[in-house]
């Protein structure tokens, strides 16, 4: 690859096997957004620039030749060699076919810290959401940089916010994860920087002890007969349930999964005699009416509003 300045650009050319936009778009980053002009700006480790791809050139501004070399070629995986890599993976019918069907996704050698939140922060969630969630949290907490969005929060200014300071992030139950995490990482705890010199139980262990960064989800892959990352590679899903297709109340069948369209007419809430809490909601659609129950620990009057509102 070779570097060029040109009207005030930095032009990187040479590049291969590189897909800018799959790759900032593929959802294992969240601080990229595309402009109209055609460039991506986003912002890692403090650090901002504008970059734009045109067949095998990266077109680079608000940045400089140093910073390019030093750290967004890391950043992007451009000194890997994937043609190679693909090329390998392509002696594997079912890896060929995910190069063939993805083609120029890189995997982006992100920072930890930030790594690590938005895995929290996409627990059972979408990725409109989790960007979502991410801009407001950088906008609350984040340092202001001279060019830019605000910098990520660091797990120190994060483990020093009060539940109130917490509460515009709107991050449900994410919100006790990521302060766990931001007092372990600040308290040196947990040492981010170590982690891929240890060996893959240790690393495993250390990063486990944080919540929300748990077991759960390897052993709902287990069942699933997934154990290792080719596993994961080449198991298929067995069905696709379709929520897209609306059923009205009165054509429910017992045992059916479907969507149903309705207007909340009433909503009760009581806790039963072992403390469980039930909060009941009567839907109804054109066709008729039905009863739905939700179950959790204890019945509180937040969930209760929540549904009138909605």
């Amino acid at each position: 690859m070779r570097m060029v300045e040109k009207n005030g650009q930095i032009l990187l050319q040479g590049v291969s096997c590189f897909d800018l936009g799959r790759t900032l778009d593929c959802g294992q980053c969240f601080r990229w957004k595309r402009c109209p002009d055609g460039f991506w700006e986003g912002v890692c480790c403090g650090t901002f620039c504008r970059v734009r791809q045109e067949r095998t050139v990266l077109i680079f501004t608000h940045t400089s030749r140093r910073l390019i070399r030093d750290f967004w070629i890391p950043y992007f995986g451009l000194d890997e060699d994937y043609t190679t890599l693909c090329r390998n993976f392509c002696t594997d019918p079912v890896l060929c076919r995910a190069v063939r069907f993805a083609p120029g996704i890189r995997l982006l050698r992100q920072d930890p810290w930030e790594t690590l939140c938005s895995f929290i922060i996409s627990q059972n969630n979408n990725i409109p959401r989790i960007r979502g969630i991410i801009e407001r949290f950088c906008s609350l907490l984040g340092d202001p940089m001279e060019k830019g969005p605000p910098a990520f929060p660091t797990p120190e200014r994060l483990s020093s916010c009060t539940i109130e300071d917490r509460a515009p992030l709107r991050s449900g139950f994410r919100a006790r994860y990521l302060l766990d995490a931001a007092q372990k990482v600040s308290s040196g705890a947990v040492n981010l920087k170590t982690v891929d010199t240890l060996d893959s139980d240790n690393a495993r262990r250390v990063l486990t002890s944080i919540c929300g960064v748990g077991p759960k989800v390897a052993y709902k892959l287990n069942k699933l007969g997934i154990y290792t990352a080719q596993d994961l590679i080449t198991y298929f899903p067995k069905k696709h349930v379709d929520y897209s297709s609306r059923t009205l109340i009165k054509n429910l069948q017992e045992g059916e999964q479907t969507t149903v369209f309705g207007y909340i007419k009433s909503v009760s809430v009581f806790n039963t005699k072992n403390n469980l809490g039930v909060i009941r909601v009567k839907i109804s659609d054109e066709s008729g009416s039905m009863e739905l129950s939700f179950f959790q620990a204890k019945a509180r009057a937040l969930p209760v509003e929540c549904f009138k509102l909605r």
